[in-house]
């Protein structure tokens, strides 16, 4: 069953980083020797228009500028974000997009300056170039196509097309300044990180809780914080999910840097000191529901970290873990000075995985039979597809986190769909016209995970729900929603707003300029 599993993994690494690239390449190939040889005088003409990324598009090949739930995509139809982009630039940016005079006047550079620092208009125009199902001449019968081929008249689609390319290119990473540069106003936080991308902190480490024991939790902080090598470089960053309890013990709710005195706490000596000397400490209530993604997106955003660092509440940090993360990307975004050629770049990085079979692991419980061979294929899957989950500690910096759009907006699969869109961006050449980029997948000790739920359910249900889980989600046929249902046994928290927050930040432009 773990092999089997092992295959899920390999096939839809298979289809998206081997087969994929390989049928670009035949089509453009084929286009290109079809044109050479049609001696006319079109022929130059043909070939401009099917340039190079124009023509990934037309073969329903597609790398997204920025994650998206399935609602999101749902939700509206690609011609629909169009209309939806085309006013916002009018109304925002003062740009008639329906005007071609208009348009044309506005440069490649202008352009691409535009949608790389507008997070609203990076989305919008991910949503509409994605390609879709289309039915053709009211058949039942379905075929895949995008908006260059169903509205080859749409101007700013074909302006898009063909510098895809450049907007994929990821940001800089940022600098590091140190913690005297952390703002101690409250309303002052959302300044960081400024224009510049300066950050008080090496890493933010975000921990989201939802029915979770704080007295556990409060364990694998101590650990975290006596594992790693320079704690007060480090933010942490409790976000509570709600039905949490002793989270108290911890720190209290939205206090900054706050030192823990005996009598305002019942924990240990040893837990006063470990809350006091990070470079800073906060929980923040999350109540806006919708399951795990729109939780870690609320604790990014409240986040001042160089690097974003997820780990989840049941899981175990390994020694020297801080320096080991600011490694993977120190290391790979450097030049090699023997060959004086530039190496990949880092875009993400996790930690091998690793199961808690330790005594206080188990919690005095049998170990259940198979764990082993669930550790061995999940790191096999890890070191050969590149495809950590969300319990292996993803990090990723800031800045390239809130460029490909964070987590998409849904309750499961968050990391399914974050890491697959990184691991495409790695795979996918024929779109970068920058330096390779690689999902780092940290060696040495693992990160040791909570072995609770092999306990409650066992080793062969477990590995069977997941893989199923992952082929479920991979064929469309279930929602975020049912996974989530079918695997907890029970229905996500509802968020308090249907849309994402980003849909209800332009709507809520869109009604100040109405007023205006």
């Amino acid at each position: 069953l773990c092999i089997s599993c092992l295959s899920v993994s390999g096939y839809h690494w298979c289809a998206s980083t081997l087969i994929g690239p390989m049928v670009k390449k035949i089509q453009m190939q084929t286009v290109h020797i079809w044109a050479n040889s049609r001696n006319n005088g079109r022929k130059n003409e043909l070939l401009s228009s099917l340039d190079g990324t124009n023509l990934l598009f037309r073969s329903k090949s597609y790398l997204p500028l920025t994650t998206a739930s399935r609602n999101e995509i749902s939700r509206m139809s690609a011609k629909e974000r169009h209309d939806q982009l085309m006013i916002y630039l009018r109304t925002h940016f003062l740009l008639d997009c329906s005007q071609k005079q208009t348009l044309q006047q506005v440069s490649d550079s202008e352009l691409i300056h535009l949608f790389r620092s507008s997070e609203i208009c990076r989305r919008l125009a991910s949503l509409l170039m994605r390609p879709y199902w289309y039915s053709c001449n009211n058949n039942s019968k379905k075929r895949k196509t995008c908006i260059l081929e169903e509205y080859p008249d749409l101007l700013l689609p074909q302006r898009f097309a063909i510098l895809w390319s450049q907007l994929l290119t990821l940001p800089s990473y940022g600098l590091y300044c140190g913690p005297e540069q952390h703002l101690q106003n409250d309303d002052d936080v959302e300044e960081l990180p400024c224009s510049e991308n300066r950050f008080p902190f090496l890493i933010s480490l975000i921990v989201p809780a939802f029915r979770e024991n704080g007295t556990d939790i409060q364990k694998r902080l101590i650990k975290a914080h006596g594992s790693c090598v320079d704690p007060m470089s480090i933010e942490l960053i409790l976000v509570d999910a709600g039905g949490c309890s002793n989270l108290e013990r911890i720190l209290h709710p939205c206090q900054i840097n706050m030192d823990f005195h005996p009598e305002n706490s019942s924990s240990s000596s040893e837990s006063t000191s470990f809350t006091s000397q990070w470079g800073n400490a906060i929980i923040l209530p999350f109540q806006e529901g919708g399951g795990r993604g729109p939780c870690l997106n609320f604790g990014a955003k409240a986040a001042n970290g160089k690097i974003l660092t997820f780990l989840h509440s049941d899981t175990t940090l390994p020694s020297s873990w801080d320096k080991k993360i600011i490694d993977a990307f120190q290391n790979q975004n450097q030049q090699n000075d023997s060959t004086k050629t530039a190496t990949f770049i880092a875009n993400s990085c996790a930690f091998s995985f690793g199961i808690d079979t330790s005594e206080e692991g188990l919690s005095n419980n049998p170990c259940p039979p198979g764990i082993n061979a669930v550790k061995a294929t999940a790191n096999l899957r890890t070191h050969l597809f590149s495809l950590p989950y969300g319990d292996q500690c993803i990090s990723v910096p800031s800045t390239v986190f809130q460029f490909v759009g964070g987590f998409p907006d849904q309750c499961l699969m968050e990391d399914y769909e974050l890491v697959s869109l990184l691991r495409q961006r790695a795979a996918d050449n024929e779109w970068l016209d920058s330096e390779k980029e690689k999902v780092v997948i940290i060696g040495g000790d693992p990160v040791l995970c909570s072995p609770r739920r092999w306990q409650k359910f066992g080793v062969l249900y477990v590995t069977f729900m997941n893989s199923k889980l992952v082929n479920l989600y991979s064929s469309g046929s279930n929602t975020p929603d049912d996974l989530f249902e079918r695997y907890y046994g029970v229905s996500p928290t509802r968020r308090r707003l249907e849309c994402s927050p980003w849909e209800v930040d332009l709507d809520d432009k869109s009604k100040v300029t109405d007023l205006l």
